[in-house]
């Protein structure tokens, strides 16, 4: 991981290999067009490039948006983070399931805004890395909620304990 992270979790399942993978599936694509289609080199080039930058815009953002990262100081989930001395050790990490009421999960699965009430959900829209994600909640020092996704709730949930743990010893 480096730079001192402890846990990181990335947007697309695979990582870079994922993203080789599908811009190698969009290149044979193009070339396939090409030789079934007797098209010119210009149109296959001008299609690879104007996919390729779709593709790129998309893995940037996504690598930005949906990712988590945590080292023994801070907690970045896609733009927000959040300082580990300003959470409450505590409360700890909680499955949402434990802590949020049945309409506050519902409405967690059916789409998410980034703040309601005290509770707010890091990384707002962007703070869900995908299907197949578990909620997970930690408690600010002022009593504020805060809700994350991860598709790795138990090792995600062990490592920010551990890393609140010594926080929060004298």
């Amino acid at each position: 991981m480096g730079d001192g992270k402890i846990y990181e979790e990335h947007p697309v399942p695979g990582g870079g290999s994922t993203v080789t993978a599908v811009w190698f599936a969009v290149v044979l694509a193009a070339l396939l067009a090409f030789v079934v289609d007797n098209g010119t080199v210009l149109t296959v080039l001008l299609l690879v490039v104007l996919v390729g930058f779709i593709v790129a815009v998309m893995i940037s953002s996504t690598g930005r948006y949906f990712k988590i990262s945590l080292d023994n100081n801070r907690l970045n989930i896609g733009r927000d983070s959040v300082e580990l001395s300003d959470l409450d050790p505590a409360f700890g990490v909680r499955p949402a399931e434990d802590v949020l009421d049945d309409s506050m999960l519902a409405s967690l699965e059916v789409g998410v805004s980034s703040k309601r009430g005290d509770l707010r959900i890091m990384g707002g829209g962007w703070g869900r890395p995908g299907n197949g994600s578990k909620f997970v909640v930690v408690r600010d020092r002022q009593d504020g909620l805060h809700v994350i996704a991860t598709r790795n709730r138990g090792r995600f949930s062990q490592t920010l304990a551990g890393a609140l743990g010594v926080i929060g010893r004298p």
